[in-house]
């Protein structure tokens, strides 16, 4: 009987001990179960609140860029107020001519630098036709960057009217040829 005893002892031992590795198993595996769902629902909160933040700095930057825009039109309708009322005031005419100069010159040096052309007026204070013959020179420096080929070195470039005679025509312009470097320099 103590033999049975200790076997029955035995076999109660083993039992309660598989019993506790399967329960120490169970833990070990709810356990990791428990931390693997915190990090997955950690996870989702970073993402969620970095799809937040750059949701609401886009937000801001927006709303920057539209105050800035509307900044820049009250300034600039307030300049043109400003411009109106000076136009309007007793040296705002010679200003505005003065101003139509200094733009006429830039236009010219920007001609100068995309063309081997240079147009010149008889009548500088005319607007329009300075308007015209610059308008032209830009269409033919255009049409020649639009066909691949480079401009002449040498162009004529008539002022309107210009009836196709060198000297002082008929003619809206005066028909007198504008001509380009190297022709015409000591013809009058």
């Amino acid at each position: 009987m103590d033999k049975q005893a200790a076997a029955e002892r035995n076999r109660r031992e083993m039992v309660i001990k598989a019993e506790g590795e399967k329960r120490a198993q169970e833990l070990k595996s709810e356990g990791i179960k428990i931390k693997l769902r915190n990090e997955s629902e950690g996870e989702l909160i970073k993402t969620k609140n970095e799809a937040e933040a750059r949701k609401q700095q886009y937000i801001l930057e927006g709303e920057g860029e539209a105050k800035a825009i509307r900044l820049k039109a009250e300034a600039f309708a307030e300049s043109i107020r400003v411009v109106a009322h000076s136009l309007g005031e007793e040296q705002g005419q010679d200003a505005a001519q003065l101003q139509v100069a200094k733009d006429y010159i830039g236009m010219y040096g920007l001609m100068g630098s995309q063309s081997h052309t240079m147009v010149f007026s008889e009548r500088p204070g005319d607007v329009n036709a300075l308007f015209a013959q610059a308008a032209l020179a830009l269409q033919a420096a255009g049409k020649s960057s639009v066909s691949g080929s480079a401009p002449s070195p040498v162009s004529v470039v008539p002022t309107p009217g210009y009836n196709g005679e060198r000297g002082f025509g008929g003619g809206i312009g005066g028909g007198k040829p504008r001509v380009g470097p190297g022709e015409g320099a000591s013809e009058s």
